[in-house]
């Protein structure tokens, strides 16, 4: 499991750096700050979260923390297979691996701090 973390970890930390095209303002500069995809401007909510939406695959008995095979995250990361943590813990009460969920993911944590089935396992 720890493998697994560390490889989605390095994962998250390649697609972060894969946006580039970031310009910092300099009050010295004429450069203006741009965003590296102006369309990804509004996928984040003003909590820092963004919305993902992908099958489970795997749950932590013991924390509740759900591996998940999702969709690209836009303005986070893309598809991939990752374990998050949940919190609150309650939140993964009821899920099962094969549920299709949404849910809203933490920017700098990779925390779920909501989700909800959209489709229930078969």
């Amino acid at each position: 499991m720890k493998t697994r973390m560390v490889m989605c970890a390095a994962a998250a930390a390649m697609a972060a750096l894969s946006l580039g095209g970031v310009h910092a303002f300099s009050p010295n500069s004429s450069a203006v700050t741009r965003l590296p995809h102006p369309e990804l401007a509004l996928v984040q909510d003003s909590n820092g979260r963004f919305r993902g939406i992908g099958v489970v695959t795997d749950i932590d008995a013991d924390t509740g923390a759900l591996t998940i095979n999702h969709q690209e995250i836009k303005g986070l990361m893309p598809a991939m297979e990752m374990l998050f943590n949940v919190d609150p813990r309650s939140l993964s009460d009821g899920v099962k691996p094969g549920d299709r969920i949404e849910f809203s993911v933490e920017d700098k944590t990779y925390t779920i701090r909501d989700l909800k089935v959209i489709e229930h396992a078969r």
